[in-house]
């Protein structure tokens, strides 16, 4: 029964991990940032979200996931997010403002 207890512990770790995997990102992205721009370039710029999400999809290890070049350079972090006239949710590209 031990065993058992510690492989559902074991799933349940490895679920939270895929799920929260871009919030762990995001945080080790916010880190490497603090560590340039104190030790490397000493500038106060940080990736905003928009930049943090274009970087996610660029780093995708399944190219059918990955963002392709051209998709990139329509981005939000590019061109600014685009907005629902109706609700005003903001969408990183024209395909998800259309499929909302």
């Amino acid at each position: 029964q031990q065993e058992q207890q510690e492989q559902q512990d074991d799933d349940d770790d490895e679920q939270q991990q895929q799920t929260c995997g871009f919030q762990q990102f995001k945080a080790r992205i916010r880190q490497l940032e603090n560590y340039i721009s104190t030790n490397v370039w000493k500038t106060d710029h940080q990736l905003d979200d928009w930049g943090i999400k274009l970087l996610w999809r660029m780093l995708q290890w399944e190219p059918k996931n990955r963002i392709s070049a051209k998709d990139a350079l329509k981005h939000a972090f590019f061109v600014g997010p685009f907005s629902c006239p109706v609700c005003g949710s903001q969408f990183d590209s024209r395909d998800s403002l259309d499929n909302h």
